[in-house]
């Protein structure tokens, strides 16, 4: 009986009640721990746990085809495109608190063995999605887009990390499950970092503390993607 009541089914039947409560009509799973499974600082249990953020999301020709899970609206940082207002495709109401919200992922795509299960050669990139990323109509200025476009690199910037964690492992058989734990860990340490930039760049407002994060994420991702640079090279 307690494996059916937080099993799987029941939490999606949960987030379904609270959806309808809240008068949401699109729910975004964005940290989920499988039973039996490890992930600090969360302790292990034998339930189905998970996070989600909802929102609501108007029908029309731009939303169908995201609630009916068709092809999404996104762009990935291969594609060398970059991100403008334009990109965002839902207007968030004047009286809104925030400006904009900025909805990027990390894709991870490996090589896998079907005889031994053996994971690896992983690559990792950042993900913006169009089709549910909101911005205020006001703040949509040239100057401001250095807000979005910063957001971005700080999410291929936690996609360069995992990557590079996930390689650095030995090959594992039967290790997917902790693939996955991994992989989740670094999307909710993803958006624990977006909501410090908010509050420290204030939006954009504190050019200082936008200055400081720009110069970090670039720093690192730099180190991540060419190596670290010889001390005695002129």
């Amino acid at each position: 009986m307690r494996r059916k009541v937080c099993s799987e089914e029941a939490a999606i039947e949960i987030l379904k009640s609270n959806a309808c409560s809240l008068n949401a009509n699109l729910i975004n799973i964005i940290l989920e721990i499988k039973p039996g499974a490890d992930y600090p600082p969360y302790h292990r249990s034998a339930c189905y746990r998970c996070i989600a953020k909802y929102y609501y999301v108007k029908i029309d020709e731009n939303s169908k085809p995201i609630l009916k899970e068709d092809v999404r609206k996104t762009i990935s940082w291969e594609d060398k495109t970059k991100i403008r207002w334009d990109n965002f495709m839902i207007e968030l109401p004047e009286s809104s608190e925030v400006p904009y919200e900025f909805i990027s992922r990390i894709f991870v795509s490996w090589k896998w063995s079907h005889w031994t299960g053996v994971c690896k050669n992983y690559k990792a990139q950042a993900v913006f999605y169009s089709d549910i990323s909101k911005v205020k109509k006001s703040f949509k200025t040239t100057e401001n887009e250095k807000h979005i476009k910063l957001l971005f690199t700080l999410t291929q910037l936690y996609a360069k990390r995992l990557e590079n964690n996930l390689n650095s492992w030995k090959p594992i058989i039967g290790n997917r499950k902790k693939l996955f734990s991994i992989i989740n860990w670094y999307h909710m340490d993803l958006e624990n970092a977006k909501t410090r930039f908010y509050e420290e760049t204030e939006y954009g407002e504190n050019e200082a503390a936008l200055k400081k994060w720009e110069d970090e994420i670039n720093t690192e991702l730099e180190q991540l993607t060419n190596g670290e640079k010889d001390p005695n090279e002129k």
